[in-house]
């Protein structure tokens, strides 16, 4: 019995504690690149990258890449893409808006010039052209990277316009009915 009265105030001064904790804990704010990246530029078009504008977006360090970004938010559409990513060593990346990386292509595994590729939410009618290469997602929400390689300052520019001519368009597609 002459434990109670201290055991009861404890647990009042837990509880109390952690409610304190809960309600004047400041509010967790998610700074992830894709919230920022979306929060910045608008979606289903390829910005570039460069010293001078959004450079602190992702914090790239690289001065031997140059980099184009653009985030989707698809709900019934898909995203039609297109990018020229073989003048030396390029990357294409497909991002969840998690952070977790769909599928990543670089132009010696393809050896094609010119890449041209559908994404399609997991569900949705393929109505696409026939032989259009496609990959299903599941998250509506991501953003996709093009990292180019520039091997020599003079071509420099020839890479920024391979980077300013990649596109990603959202198609509005029709639901698979089960």
């Amino acid at each position: 019995m002459r434990f109670i009265k201290p055991l009861l105030i404890l647990i009042l001064t837990a509880v109390v504690s952690h409610l304190a904790l809960i309600v004047f804990w400041p509010e967790t704010k998610t700074d992830s690149p894709y919230s920022r990246v979306s929060e910045l530029l608008e979606p289903h078009k390829f910005f570039i990258i460069s010293d001078d504008f959004g450079a602190d977006i992702l914090q790239f360090e690289s001065q031997d890449l140059r980099y184009a970004i653009c985030h989707y938010d698809l709900h019934d559409q898909s995203l039609m893409l297109s990018a020229n990513i073989n003048d030396g060593f390029g990357i294409l990346t497909v991002y969840s808006e998690f952070g977790e990386v769909i599928f990543s292509i670089n132009s010696r595994q393809t050896k094609m010039a010119h890449l041209q590729f559908a994404l399609l939410l997991e569900g949705a009618e393929n109505n696409l052209p026939t032989g259009m290469v496609f990959h299903r997602i599941e998250n509506s929400k991501g953003m996709i990277i093009i990292r180019l390689a520039v091997s020599d300052v003079a071509y420099d520019e020839q890479i920024g316009q391979q980077l300013a001519s990649a596109s990603c368009d959202a198609v509005k597609m029709q639901q698979e009915v089960e």
